[in-house]
């Protein structure tokens, strides 16, 4: 995977923007809902997560995962 260039971020934006409005529309439990599907990716793909930021940020493992499990903390 290349480089995320300044037009696919505007991009992405625009469509998140756009997207706005539907999920102002969902319900507690839709949110509630996409949230655990969040965590369970998450979870999955951990070790790509701590393999990546190893490689392009040099971090330990251990920082990536307890950044990592930081973002589960705020969605449970």
């Amino acid at each position: 995977m290349g480089l995320v260039t300044r037009e696919i971020l505007k991009d992405v934006f625009e469509k998140q923007t756009a997207h706005q409005w539907v999920i102002r529309k969902s319900t507690a439990e839709e949110r509630i809902e996409k949230l655990t599907q969040l965590k369970e990716t998450i979870l999955e793909r951990m070790g790509d997560f701590v393999a990546a930021a190893m490689q392009d940020y040099l971090m330990p493992a251990e920082t990536v995962q307890n950044q990592i499990y930081s973002v589960i903390q705020a969605i449970d």
